[in-house]
């Protein structure tokens, strides 16, 4: 009798210890999530708004040549940096340090309007040299792009209801 209660009370002790440890992973992931996210925030610096008035401002361009020729090296080294930017946090997201909510959050316009602005004559610049440069930010500003309209404005009314800014 008395080995079956101590069976237990070990079993018991052993239930706790494994609780105990799978929260301070859960601790640990938030912790480190946190850590990621102010790292990026940190690196956000004045070249990534500077870079986004570039992209948004961008007049319509068909080729990367075309880009090279007529824009200033200021504005192309804005864009770079931006777009460099952003795949790092989409690197942040695919290794999973960020929850892709999370980087949505804080960049969703940034690869929506990037991706309108760039795709596909920029990124086959930048790919001349190396096909899989910012494989990351394709990933997730083609993600970006299949989200309509109507389910930005559904996320919106749900997540942020008393938002008065609308598509509509």
């Amino acid at each position: 009798m008395t080995g079956e209660i101590l069976t237990f009370v070990s079993l018991i002790a052993a239930v706790l210890a494994l609780l105990l440890t799978l929260w301070q992973n859960i601790l640990t992931r938030k912790a480190l999530q946190a850590q990621s996210l102010l790292s990026l925030k940190e690196m956000e610096n004045e070249n990534y708004p500077m870079g986004l008035y570039a992209i948004t401002s961008l007049k319509s361009y068909n080729s990367y040549d075309e880009f090279i020729q007529n824009e200033p090296a200021s504005i192309q080294k804005a864009i770079y940096s931006t777009v460099d930017y952003l795949n790092f946090a989409a690197r942040l997201m695919e290794e999973g340090y960020l929850p892709r909510q999370t980087v949505w959050n804080n960049y969703f316009w940034a690869y929506r309007k990037a991706r309108e602005k760039l795709y596909p004559w920029w990124f086959e610049g930048q790919r001349k040299n190396s096909f899989r440069r910012f494989s990351s930010f394709n990933v997730v500003s083609l993600q970006i792009a299949q989200v309509s309209d109507k389910q930005i404005e559904e996320f919106d009314k749900k997540h942020y209801p008393n938002n008065p800014s609308s598509l509509t």
